[in-house]
């Protein structure tokens, strides 16, 4: 067991889950949450995209707090309960069949994973993926 220790039961998926839309661009960081189903047998889970890579997450809140995992509280990237993103294992995204999108992370949820990520996988490239929100923080106000 990897530590993923719930299975998504993809029957009633489509009763819960709609397809996630923002409309405000600004606050999304363009982080897919995924349901996938990844190798090894373990079953349909919601993850997230970043890059090549897939990070499964559980709804098992003895998780919290847990090194490894970040706390993804519910409705952020259109996850209907809180979960927790496992860092510690990456799956390849080719891998793994995406059944569809979620959501997004927002700007926020993405700087709070990308910090923890970057710990465990410093093998990524992580600054071509992040958006900034305050790119145009260099611009004072013209009077």
């Amino acid at each position: 067991m990897l530590g993923y220790d719930d299975i998504w039961d993809d029957s009633n998926w489509d009763d819960h889950y709609d397809w996630y839309q923002n409309d405000d661009l600004s606050s999304s960081s363009e982080v897919s949450v995924l349901l996938v189903d990844p190798p090894d047998g373990i079953g349909l889970h919601p993850a997230i995209r970043v890059g090549e890579y897939v990070f499964l997450t559980t709804s098992r809140t003895k998780r919290r707090g847990e090194s490894g995992y970040v706390e993804i509280p519910q409705g952020e990237g259109g996850l209907e309960k809180t979960s927790f993103v496992n860092l510690i294992n990456k799956f390849d995204y080719n891998s793994c069949n995406t059944i569809r999108e979620i959501g997004v992370l927002s700007v926020e949820m993405w700087n709070e994973i990308s910090t923890e990520l970057g710990r465990y996988h410093p093998d990524i490239d992580l600054e071509n993926l992040s958006v900034d929100e305050d790119s145009d923080d260099d611009n004072e106000w013209d009077w």
